[in-house]
């Protein structure tokens, strides 16, 4: 299969300060791509973009009303986001640093699975947004670009209604808002690893995933990526699939501010290597999201994991 990279200098989220009020660094995917660039030697010729934001068409076919006409109020998008300090920016700014740059992303995820599905392994560097659904944002995500990837294949007719798909999910929260997109369709397998006692706890959300992997707070490496092993052998076991999504969160790793799994940087690139070798070996193209990371080496390691797959 082929090996590509989505990314457009509209991910990046830059609010003067930001670095104060939340761990998040909105200037990850630059600084990984930029690396990509430096380690592996086509990675320009490799690269997609989308054109542009994702459509406001896409958007009304997804979301609710409701929904969309709570995303022109700022008070939505900064309590979906759970920082308080950014309600002190006018609606203008909040509109332009924090909705754009996932609208951007969102659209990349839909290009990378356009791309996917006709055979390939496509990154988007940016996207991953679990907590989204379409009646609502929370926890840092305001679209679920997951489910309107999903969406446009089927409008588009690159997949049939009766094609199946997966998502591994292995952020280090429980991705309540992909469950939400998807709960009474059968034809979406998902895997989902997470912190037990992190995030959402909402039992049906977490009675959706069909292979669930709660973990307890401390987790190393090695129990991490033992269990995970044997559950990807049953998850593509379970029946052929047209397109896998995998949520490659660098949030396990031992430094990030905001979970308490206990894994190295090498760990999470060979937890990536594991999952993308999986699907190589089961046939399966797979759009990887770059999902959580709050450490200041989160874009150290995306960019060591693409580049040592571009390059494998």
């Amino acid at each position: 299969m082929k090996r590509l990279i989505v990314y457009h200098p509209g991910y990046n989220i830059r609010i003067p300060g930001a670095s104060l009020v939340h761990p998040f660094d909105g200037a990850k995917f630059a600084k990984a791509y930029a690396m990509i660039q430096r380690e592996v030697p086509d990675a320009g010729v490799r690269t997609l973009s989308p054109e542009g934001p994702i459509s406001d068409e896409a958007l009304e076919c997804f979301l609710t009303a409701e929904y969309r006409d709570a995303l022109n109020n700022k008070h939505t998008i900064v309590s979906a986001l759970e920082v308080r300090a950014l309600r002190l920016l006018p609606m203008w700014l909040v509109q332009r640093w924090l909705l754009k740059p996932m609208r951007y992303a969102a659209a990349g995820t839909v290009l990378a699975a356009h791309q996917a599905v006709q055979g390939a392994v496509v990154w988007n560097l940016s996207g991953g947004y679990h907590h989204a659904a379409p009646d609502r944002g929370e926890g840092f995500c305001l679209l679920n670009d997951v489910g309107l990837a999903v969406q446009d294949l089927r409008r588009s007719g690159l997949l049939g209604m009766d094609d199946r798909c997966g998502i591994i999910d292995l952020d280090a929260h429980h991705g309540n808002g992909n469950a939400r997109c998807f709960l009474n369709d059968e034809k979406i397998r998902i895997l989902d690893a997470y912190e037990d006692g992190l995030c959402s706890r909402d039992p049906e959300t977490r009675s959706r995933v069909d292979i669930a992997l709660p973990f307890d707070h401390g987790t190393s490496g090695t129990r991490y990526l033992a269990t995970l092993a044997p559950a990807l052998e049953d998850f593509f076991a379970r029946g052929p699939m047209r397109l896998v999504f995998y949520n490659a969160g660098t949030d396990p790793y031992q430094g990030d501010r905001l979970a308490n799994f206990t894994l190295s940087e090498d760990d999470l690139v060979r937890r990536d290597q594991t999952v993308l070798t999986a699907a190589e070996r089961a046939g399966v193209p797979v759009v990887v999201m770059t999902s959580g990371g709050y450490s200041a080496d989160s874009w150290h390691i995306i960019g060591r994991s693409v580049s040592a797959w571009l390059q494998a």
